[in-house]
């Protein structure tokens, strides 16, 4: 379709298809920003990655077919609101346990780690600057709202899980996806408009509603605990997992580390350790079509290939060989 005219004036809709785990093409699926993604399900990945782009905003919605770690963080100029539009089990976002349908709100430039736990996930993020979306939000209601300086919030679940913003999402995503030369400055404009307020009508639905210094401050406790935890078994990828050094190393006993791994990633920590030195090795395969799977496997820390391949299987949906062939025959397309 040509959209070309829209698209001088600052609206345009696109839509990619991704077909097996790419971290590259999953890294800008929010705009102007960087998400860097771990495949944590068992299965063959597909995803479709929607962008809907206004003068001013902008809504990505993505969908994924199996459960993923995702951290990065908006751009430095930007609100971020966010929901899950469909999660048949809660995600977790920050150490927090996040529901189907409940707000999220953002500042500025905040780190986000979030990981879905449901094989089929779709989420919505609109990004915005912090005077239009108070503009929004006065134009609308004659009143600003509060919004966080800092960090983020986690809005209560509403009695019907945000369901008329849900469905606004997706009635203005399938108009925008029929844009044609036909389609007036008009009628696309009355789409961002419409989202708008769909959010502001979230918004002022979950005003008033705090969560106690107290209890965020638990939260950033286990955030800051997660960040160490993490940081320690990545600088362990090419080693074999050791509890003990774990947990001397956060003051913390393997009971509690498996706990918490298991509340906040839904495995344990020696899990987690083996998924992402085998996303790793995915990487090194993606990155570099010259080496053999092999050296790869010894790079991430495998000295067992078979085990390793068998391994790659069941996370990725295909061998490593499989792997390797498909990206050499992408660079030889090209």
């Amino acid at each position: 379709m040509d959209t070309t005219f829209l698209s001088a004036h600052g609206m345009h809709y696109g839509c990619l298809d991704i077909d097996g785990f790419d971290p590259e093409a999953l890294l800008g699926v929010v705009k102007d920003a960087r998400f860097e993604q771990r495949l944590l399900g068992p299965g063959y990945f597909r995803a479709r990655a929607q962008r809907l782009v206004f003068p001013g905003f902008s809504l990505d919605r993505g969908t994924y077919t199996q459960p993923v770690l995702a951290k990065g963080m908006f751009a430095p100029d930007m609100m971020g609101l966010a929901l899950a539009s469909h999660c048949g089990e809660p995600m977790w976002l920050n150490g927090q346990r996040v529901r189907e349908g409940q707000l999220m709100v953002f500042s500025e430039d905040r780190e986000v780690a979030v990981r879905s736990v449901s094989p089929l996930w779709q989420w919505v993020v609109l990004r915005i600057p912090r005077s239009s979306l108070q503009a929004a939000v006065f134009a609308r209601l004659q009143r600003e709202l509060p919004l966080p300086q800092h960090g983020w919030r986690l809005c209560p679940r509403t009695a019907d899980d945000n369901l008329k913003l849900k469905m606004c999402v997706q009635f203005v995503l399938q108009q925008a996806a029929r844009w044609s030369p036909a389609t007036s400055m008009a009628e696309a404009s009355m789409l961002g408009e419409l989202l708008l307020d769909a959010f502001v009508d979230a918004l002022e639905g979950a005003a008033g509603s705090h969560e106690s210094s107290r209890h965020l401050g638990r939260l950033e406790q286990r955030e800051r605990f997660l960040q160490r935890a993490e940081a320690f078994l990545c600088s362990q990828d090419a080693l074999q997992y050791s509890s003990r050094a774990l947990g001397c190393a956060l003051s913390m006993s393997e009971r509690q580390l498996e706990r918490v791994f298991h509340d906040v990633y839904g495995m344990t920590p020696k899990r987690w350790h083996q998924v992402a030195r085998l996303n790793q090795a995915r990487q090194l395969l993606l990155d570099e079509p010259r080496a053999c799977v092999t050296e790869v496997a010894l790079r991430a820390g495998f000295s067992h290939l078979g085990r390793f391949a068998s391994e790659y299987r069941q996370l990725f949906g295909e061998r490593p060989s499989d792997t390797h062939i498909s990206v050499n025959k992408a660079k030889m397309s090209h």
